[in-house]
């Protein structure tokens, strides 16, 4: 496990042949050694790996030895081409769809009915994976309060208590949650405070799209181009903590619905406001583009560093010189934070403009 306190650079893992459902069901590790090559050329270090539960747990008291032996070799392919992996376990939302074990009902998630089997699930897993070199943490899940919703005491309680499971299960191995932008912005499951407690560790995701900010500002507007660096703020402002490491764990834009030539810059801008908001890691979404026949929102067809011949896309050159030229660097860390907004939206909304106004993040 990399320190935080260095800029590092990777991406959110997207197969390029057969999506997710490719990856799992028909494992080719030729195909997996040529994507996480090509990573590796652009400079990436780091790729986050979701697991899909149901696919990895389809019954109580199942693990699919199957699939772990699958995640080994994946673990064995990152390590050969230097990339660090993260492991999304309870996945949950991905891509518009979600996935979830017939056993635990979406409404039964957060209740004590549930934990054996959620406790079985991050055993087994922690215990296959531990001390694989490749191995720097653990991610609770992708977007979890999404799909499961419960007051955010509950959520809190059961993040220390997934995160005890996980540390007795795999020590020294850190763990985070990967929250979307809603908890950030209201009530939504899991607090930011509850987050920083539990894990040590702030995320953020930051889509203008999904967000809402490029539906609210103009293009040229910080908070559509620099929305990833003022809500590390946010986050840092919510959990009382202007030392809190904060990673910036998923990021991208779709020709879909903005001029596709534009994207390296804002890949360039977004990266460069963070370091100088003393955001540590930058994780773009996503590594690959998805096939077109997939089914998917047409957002998620074209958000990838490589293509699907793993070719560098502009924004994949954009990152090789970001990489080149940021990765390793100190961070940098704010010295304070303003006291945090009211948990309403169009408050955060205020608060974040007043924030561009006054105390504008500006590039280094």
């Amino acid at each position: 496990m990399r320190a935080w306190d260095r800029t590092r650079l990777g991406a959110n893992y997207v197969p390029r042949r057969g999506w997710y459902d490719r990856l799992w069901g028909e494992f080719d590790a030729a195909e997996v050694r040529e994507d996480f090559s090509a990573l590796a050329d652009l400079g990436c270090d780091h790729v986050r790996v979701q697991l899909i539960w149901p696919w990895f747990h389809p019954e109580p008291r199942v693990v699919s030895a199957a699939h772990l032996g699958r995640l080994e070799r994946l673990l064995d392919e990152a390590d050969r081409a230097g990339q660090g992996v993260w492991l999304c376990l309870f996945t949950g939302w991905l891509s518009g769809f979600a996935f979830e074990p017939a056993f635990v009902p979406r409404e039964a998630f957060f209740e004590p009915s549930s934990r054996r089997h959620q406790a079985d699930y991050m055993i087994k897993v922690a215990r296959a994976t531990a001390g694989h070199p490749a191995l720097e943490g653990f991610d609770l899940g992708n977007e979890m309060n999404v799909v499961w919703s419960a007051p955010t005491e509950t959520g809190d309680e059961w993040l220390r208590w997934a995160v005890g499971v996980l540390g007795d299960a795999a020590p020294g191995l850190p763990v985070v949650c990967g929250i979307d932008h809603q908890p950030l912005f209201g009530s939504a499951t899991f607090s930011p405070r509850g987050v920083a407690e539990a894990t040590g560790v702030g995320i953020v995701h930051a889509y203008a799209y999904w967000s809402g900010a490029q539906r609210r500002y103009p293009p040229e507007h910080p908070l559509v181009r620099r929305l990833g660096a003022y809500l590390a703020r946010l986050f840092r402002s919510h959990a009382g903590d202007p030392r809190l490491p904060v990673w910036l764990q998923e990021f991208g834009q779709s020709g879909s619905c903005w001029p596709a030539e534009d994207i390296p810059a804002l890949l360039d801008e977004g990266v460069r406001a963070g370091v100088a908001e003393g955001v540590c890691w930058f994780t773009w979404w996503a590594s690959h583009d998805v096939p077109p026949d997939r089914g998917f929102d047409p957002f998620e067809l074209d958000l990838g560093l490589l293509d699907l011949q793993n070719r560098p896309k502009p924004t994949g050159l954009r990152f090789r010189e970001l990489a080149s030229g940021l990765a390793g660097r100190p961070v940098r860390r704010p010295g304070d934070c303003p006291p945090a907004p009211a948990a309403h939206p169009e408050a955060v909304w205020e608060w974040l403009e007043r924030q561009a106004d006054e105390a504008p993040i500006l590039l280094d």
